[in-house]
């Protein structure tokens, strides 16, 4: 199991219309708009890493995503 979190920075007044698409994501397990550098923190959970990376690469891929950051969680509580 793999489990990421992304943060999403989006064009200016565009937040909501990415945050919409990643929650269509079967992976996607939590999506929250927030305030600062970045606009959206995504929970990805995968079965596997691949799966956590092709993920991440289909959603930089997004129009209006600007950057992207993301964290591996290395395991789990």
């Amino acid at each position: 199991m793999s489990i990421g979190y992304l943060l999403v920075s989006t064009e200016p007044g565009h937040a909501e219309s990415v945050l919409e698409k990643l929650k269509k994501i079967d992976a996607v397990e939590e999506v929250y708009l927030s305030y600062g550098t970045y606009d959206i923190i995504t929970k990805i959970k995968t079965d596997n890493m691949d799966g956590l990376k092709d993920i991440v690469i289909n959603v930089r891929l997004l129009p209006k995503v600007r950057a992207t950051q993301t964290m591996v969680v290395m395991d789990e509580p």
